[in-house]
Protein backbone atom coordinates (compact mmCIF):
# COMPACT_ATOMS: atom_id res chain seq x y z
CA UNK A 1 0.00 0.00 0.00
CA UNK A 2 2.74 2.42 0.48
CA UNK A 3 3.74 4.90 3.24
CA UNK A 4 2.28 8.36 4.26
CA UNK A 5 3.29 10.66 6.30
CA UNK A 6 1.72 10.27 10.17
CA UNK A 7 2.12 14.34 11.73
CA UNK A 8 0.82 14.52 14.68
CA UNK A 9 -1.46 11.60 14.62
CA UNK A 10 1.37 9.00 16.60
CA UNK A 11 2.10 11.02 19.97
CA UNK A 12 -1.81 11.33 21.09
CA UNK A 13 -1.62 7.04 20.75
CA UNK A 14 1.52 6.43 23.31
CA UNK A 15 0.07 9.48 25.14
CA UNK A 16 -3.14 7.57 25.53
CA UNK A 17 -1.65 4.34 25.82
CA UNK A 18 0.33 5.72 29.15
CA UNK A 19 -2.40 6.96 30.62
CA UNK A 20 -4.29 3.07 30.23
CA UNK A 21 -1.38 1.78 31.25
CA UNK A 22 0.05 3.85 34.39
CA UNK A 23 3.02 4.85 32.77
CA UNK A 24 4.06 8.17 34.12
CA UNK A 25 7.81 8.47 32.97
CA UNK A 26 8.97 7.89 29.39
CA UNK A 27 6.03 6.78 27.87
CA UNK A 28 6.99 7.05 24.42
CA UNK A 29 10.00 4.82 24.88
CA UNK A 30 7.50 2.04 27.04
CA UNK A 31 5.06 2.71 23.95
CA UNK A 32 8.22 1.91 21.70
CA UNK A 33 9.17 -1.11 23.31
CA UNK A 34 5.57 -2.87 23.36
CA UNK A 35 5.33 -2.29 19.79
CA UNK A 36 8.69 -3.36 18.94
CA UNK A 37 10.82 -0.04 17.78
CA UNK A 38 12.36 2.72 19.26
CA UNK A 39 11.39 5.97 20.93
CA UNK A 40 13.05 8.23 18.16
CA UNK A 41 11.52 6.22 15.21
CA UNK A 42 7.97 7.11 17.09
CA UNK A 43 8.73 10.59 17.04
CA UNK A 44 10.13 10.38 13.79
CA UNK A 45 6.80 8.95 12.33
CA UNK A 46 4.96 11.68 14.53
CA UNK A 47 6.76 14.78 12.94
CA UNK A 48 6.65 13.60 9.32
CA UNK A 49 10.27 13.16 8.59
CA UNK A 50 9.89 8.86 8.31
CA UNK A 51 7.11 7.88 6.70
CA UNK A 52 4.47 5.51 8.22
CA UNK A 53 4.17 1.97 6.54
CA UNK A 54 0.98 0.00 6.90
CA UNK A 55 3.24 -2.92 8.97
CA UNK A 56 4.02 -0.02 11.12
CA UNK A 57 0.83 1.49 11.73
CA UNK A 58 -0.85 -1.93 12.17
CA UNK A 59 1.97 -2.92 14.77
CA UNK A 60 1.40 0.72 16.31
CA UNK A 61 -3.10 0.37 15.96
CA UNK A 62 -2.63 -2.92 17.86
CA UNK A 63 -0.75 -2.00 20.84
CA UNK A 64 -2.60 1.56 21.31
CA UNK A 65 -6.37 0.78 20.56
CA UNK A 66 -7.00 2.29 17.68
CA UNK A 67 -7.30 1.92 13.74
CA UNK A 68 -4.48 2.27 10.77
CA UNK A 69 -7.17 4.96 9.85
CA UNK A 70 -6.18 7.25 12.88
CA UNK A 71 -2.87 6.95 12.09
CA UNK A 72 -3.67 8.52 8.57
CA UNK A 73 -3.80 5.19 6.39
CA UNK A 74 -4.77 6.13 3.17
CA UNK A 75 -7.79 4.28 2.30
CA UNK A 76 -8.49 3.55 -1.95
CA UNK A 77 -10.84 4.77 -3.74
CA UNK A 78 -12.02 7.35 -1.13
CA UNK A 79 -10.60 10.35 -2.09
CA UNK A 80 -9.47 11.12 -5.68
CA UNK A 81 -7.61 13.83 -4.44
CA UNK A 82 -5.54 11.07 -1.88
CA UNK A 83 -6.84 12.67 1.29
CA UNK A 84 -6.94 10.05 4.23
CA UNK A 85 -10.23 9.96 6.01
CA UNK A 86 -8.48 11.84 9.00
CA UNK A 87 -7.72 14.42 6.52
CA UNK A 88 -11.54 14.66 4.90
CA UNK A 89 -13.00 14.67 8.13
CA UNK A 90 -10.83 17.60 9.19
CA UNK A 91 -12.08 19.67 5.52
CA UNK A 92 -15.51 18.59 7.06
CA UNK A 93 -14.71 19.86 10.44
CA UNK A 94 -13.74 23.21 8.92
CA UNK A 95 -16.50 23.73 6.48
CA UNK A 96 -18.92 22.83 9.43
CA UNK A 97 -17.47 25.46 11.77
CA UNK A 98 -17.48 28.08 8.87
CA UNK A 99 -21.39 26.84 8.16
CA UNK A 100 -21.88 27.66 11.71
CA UNK A 101 -20.61 30.95 11.60
CA UNK A 102 -22.60 31.78 8.52
CA UNK A 103 -25.61 30.46 10.37
CA UNK A 104 -25.61 32.37 13.56
CA UNK A 105 -24.51 35.43 11.02
CA UNK A 106 -27.38 34.93 8.64
CA UNK A 107 -29.72 34.75 12.03
CA UNK A 108 -28.19 38.02 13.79
CA UNK A 109 -28.88 39.57 9.79
CA UNK A 110 -32.66 38.31 10.11
CA UNK A 111 -33.35 39.49 13.80
CA UNK A 112 -32.13 42.87 12.66
CA UNK A 113 -34.19 42.99 9.67
CA UNK A 114 -37.36 42.21 11.85
CA UNK A 115 -36.47 44.80 14.32
CA UNK A 116 -36.25 47.04 11.38
CA UNK A 117 -39.15 46.00 9.58
CA UNK A 118 -41.53 45.91 12.62
CA UNK A 119 -39.67 50.02 12.98
CA UNK A 120 -41.22 50.62 10.08
CA UNK A 121 -44.11 49.34 10.10
CA UNK A 122 -44.85 50.76 13.23
CA UNK A 123 -43.81 54.04 11.79
CA UNK A 124 -46.17 53.71 8.97
CA UNK A 125 -49.29 53.46 11.35
CA UNK A 126 -48.34 56.67 13.28
CA UNK A 127 -48.13 58.08 10.11
CA UNK A 128 -51.52 57.09 8.86
CA UNK A 129 -53.32 57.56 12.05
CA UNK A 130 -52.22 61.30 11.83
CA UNK A 131 -53.54 61.68 8.12
CA UNK A 132 -56.77 60.24 9.23
CA UNK A 133 -56.54 62.87 12.44
CA UNK A 134 -55.42 65.81 11.19
CA UNK A 135 -54.60 68.34 13.74
CA UNK A 136 -57.67 70.39 14.91
CA UNK A 137 -55.48 73.59 15.90
CA UNK A 138 -57.12 76.36 13.99
CA UNK A 139 -60.09 75.29 12.49
CA UNK A 140 -63.13 76.80 13.80
CA UNK A 141 -65.89 74.69 15.24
Amino acid sequence: MGSWKATDRVKPVWQAWGKKHGVDKAVRDEFAKAVGTSGTVLSSLNTGSTPMTMAMAGRIAKEGGVSVLELGAPVAGVDERGQTLLDRLDELTGKLADSETMQVRQERQIRDLRRRVAALEARHERDEDESKDPPTAGRPQ
